[in-house]
């Protein structure tokens, strides 16, 4: 598995492998709704929805019945020509009901591809940083 999507630690039936929910990634996620197309076989693309982000990769949805590729380009927006094309290798996926989900590693990246992915990503933080804020403050809590 890719070291940037370490996965979530739970308890094993030793009980000894970590706590439940329990966070290892090395990279802070931040929730997104961004749409972007991914060509998933020569001429074929296919509209995705990344539902997550970092700067070490991200969780993009495919439509039900889509392939995975286990590498692609995912341009990221509605208007893919204002798009920097982000390199991205498939480090695992899984059905969901909303399609298949594609847990994306970014992996040898030009500079200005980790430049424009360190942009979106600070694009990103102040609605996550508000919203933490928001839940933090709630009166139920």
């Amino acid at each position: 598995m890719d070291e940037t999507f370490d996965q979530i630690s739970v308890p094993g039936a030793d009980g000894h492998s970590g706590a439940a929910g329990e966070d290892r990634r090395a990279h802070r996620r931040y929730p997104t709704r961004l749409a972007g197309t991914v060509e998933v076989a020569p001429g074929v693309t296919a509209m995705v929805s990344v539902l997550d982000m970092s700067t070490g990769g991200a969780l993009v949805r495919f439509p039900v019945g889509s392939s995975i590729p286990k590498s692609f380009l995912l341009m990221l927006g509605a208007d893919d020509r204002r798009s920097t094309p982000v390199p991205c290798h498939t480090c695992w996926h899984e059905e969901h009901w909303t399609g298949l989900l594609a847990h994306v590693g970014f992996a040898g990246l030009s500079e200005s591809e980790a430049v424009f992915v360190s942009t979106v990503i600070e694009a990103l933080r102040p609605d996550y940083e508000r919203r933490q804020r928001y839940v933090a403050e709630r009166p139920d809590r």
